[in-house]
């Protein structure tokens, strides 16, 4: 299969012929994404159809550094402030900017699925963190591609079996013991979802397993990981218990 933009990808050798290894796309939660050596390895995307989105590029430099900011929001994460902004009406494609204390921005431009980035020179190796877990599914839940949910999911037998919960409710355990099991990954901490033709489908995040939560990193590679969206078959609720209570199941 290919995408409709992988010819903006394409590159020639001396002789005029096409160097496929430059415009094969990279895949995460179910996008396309330019090859760029700010990546960390990820799966190509060309066996990636049903629920599969627009192609992204990365690049380095800002794009909306000159524009005002009409609208932003403060949070925190990994113990760092984060910064939401949003330079254009709502209603239009969206042009954003995800901007981490001490690491550095991400700008998105919704029109042309193009990023734009510019970190700290001591936060380089932490971009593909910010870039995968949080920037890129940020910049597609508010362009309304897809729902995102905190949890995983694993396929059982072309289906997905998902599950939410708090933090310390076991998400983590549960995916590591669907991997020992056999069964293909398909997200560890985010789950992105979406309705297509009446039914659910869970979108592949990234191949990897954040088993020891080391902050801001992606985790271990996973070599089981699923090549395309698989539709929904069961979303489970995970409570906590102590440690002296009996693991139950409620239907």
């Amino acid at each position: 299969m290919t995408h409709p933009g992988a010819a903006l990808l394409e590159r020639r050798d001396r002789a005029g012929k096409p160097r496929a290894a430059l415009r094969t796309p990279r895949a995460a939660f179910g996008c396309w994404l330019a090859p760029s050596r700010w990546l960390p390895p990820l799966p190509a995307a060309t066996s990636f159809g049903e629920g599969s989105l627009p192609l992204l590029s990365l690049g380095e430099g800002l794009l909306w550094d000159r524009e005002a900011c009409l609208e932003q929001s403060v949070g925190a994460c990994q113990g760092r402030q984060v910064r939401l902004l949003r330079y254009s009406p709502l209603g239009v494609p969206m042009r954003l900017s995800f901007e981490v204390e001490g690491r550095g921005r991400f700008d998105w431009d919704g029109d042309s699925g193009r990023i734009g980035f510019q970190c700290e020179p001591e936060a380089r190796s932490l971009l593909s963190y910010w870039l995968l877990d949080h920037a890129i599914p940020f910049f597609l839940v508010s362009q309304g591609r897809f729902s995102l949910l905190h949890g995983g999911c694993a396929a059982v037998d072309g289906r997905g079996i998902a599950w939410i919960g708090p933090s310390g409710a076991g998400k983590t355990t549960l995916g590591g013991y669907a991997l020992e099991m056999g069964h293909p990954f398909v997200a560890d901490d985010k789950l992105a979802i979406l309705r297509r033709e009446g039914r659910w489908l869970v979108l592949p995040s990234h191949p990897y397993h954040r088993v020891d939560r080391v902050s801001e990193t992606l985790g271990r590679w996973v070599g089981n990981f699923a090549r395309g969206s698989v539709p929904l078959g069961l979303l489970c609720l995970l409570e906590p218990v102590a440690a002296s209570e009996e693991p139950r199941i409620r239907l």
